[in-house]
């Protein structure tokens, strides 16, 4: 082989070596995409990024699989998608434990920060202040003033402290100048089934759990946590129509990718992710669970984290709960 030659194959081979470690956005994806969900099978989440992972399938060809990875409040999950390469072949799906866990644990292995690049704000999640029927209050109001009047304190369940209910609880106990008492059991089951037999009095959860207990009248709503009243419960004002802004605490699911992933990447999933929210299958699921399509640019999802991450550190400062 002459000089000429071989330069020739040296630049070749550099090429093809150059374009196997690293695919364009056009040629994204080229193999299956894998979509780690922070929670067990079966929850809210879980069901949306089914339904989510199914249309983006559809969009690009290749196989979106979900990989359920609990544990360790979602920390467990989320530790292993920064580990992963980032090629935009493992993404993190998760939700508002995200900004939670990042004040909640001391000893995380990673950053909420500087381990992520941020994709897309998935949806909002609704999520609704309901008490037993024994309580004598269907407002706001009136649950302040007879917890005002009552010789006994009431007492509030919630999936465990540090959880989303615990919190959302310390931030309206605060706003509306009242005491409760925290009975945490482990995971939404046990406070439901609880909250139902009338042990605890007061609840705080996302709407697409609480709904079946409304509807059966095991539960009464008295006001629905978000900006703007929920589309499966109209009559029920907002915490912020009951005078109570700052009590407001609306929940997320949102899709990330280790940091280092390529932009063009990034974007191309964003815009897919937009895409799909669009479509009537894609809502039906979303308008079952009470929840809000919303679909984000990269940029106004990382700018939502930064607020909302000091909204819940705050909050877990306020209740003093951590874990080590």
């Amino acid at each position: 082989m002459n000089f000429h030659r071989l330069i020739a194959a040296i630049t070749v081979c550099i090429a093809l070596l150059g374009g196997a470690g690293s695919p364009s956005a056009e040629e994204y994806p080229n193999h299956i995409v894998r979509i780690i969900v922070v929670y067990p099978p079966g929850g809210g989440l879980d069901l949306v990024m089914r339904v989510l992972g199914a249309k983006l399938s559809e969009y690009w060809g290749q196989p979106v699989v979900i990989e359920n990875r609990g544990g360790a409040a979602t920390t467990l999950g989320t530790a292993a998608a920064a580990k992963a390469p980032a090629d935009g072949y493992t993404l993190l799906s998760t939700d508002v434990s995200f900004s939670i866990t990042a004040t909640l644990f001391k000893n995380l292995q990673y950053d909420p920060i500087k381990s992520f690049a941020p994709i897309s704000l998935v949806n909002g999640v609704s999520n609704v202040m309901v008490v037993h029927p024994s309580v004598p209050a269907k407002t706001v109001k009136e649950l302040i003033n007879y917890m005002h009047k009552s010789p006994t304190k009431l007492m509030y369940a919630t999936g465990g402290s540090g959880t989303l209910p615990n919190l959302a609880m310390v931030i309206f106990m605060r706003e509306a100048a009242v005491e409760m008492e925290q009975i945490a059991y482990r995971g939404s089951g046990g406070s439901m089934l609880s909250m139902v037999a009338g042990t605890e009095q007061v609840y705080i959860g996302a709407l697409g759990t609480v709904a079946p207990y409304i509807t059966s009248g095991q539960l009464r709503p008295i006001a629905v946590l978000d900006p703007h009243r929920s589309k499966l419960l109209p009559d029920v004002p907002t915490i912020i129509e009951a005078g109570l802004p700052k009590a407001e605490a609306r929940s997320w699911y949102g899709l990330l990718a280790p940091v280092g992933t390529d932009r063009a990447i990034i974007d191309k999933i964003s815009n897919d992710v937009k895409r799909a929210l669009r479509e009537p299958d894609v809502l039906k699921v979303l308008d079952a669970l009470g929840d809000d399509a919303v679909g984000t640019d990269p940029d106004t999802f990382a700018e939502f984290l930064k607020g909302d991450l000091k909204k819940w550190g705050d909050a877990v400062q306020a209740a003093g709960a951590t874990v080590d």
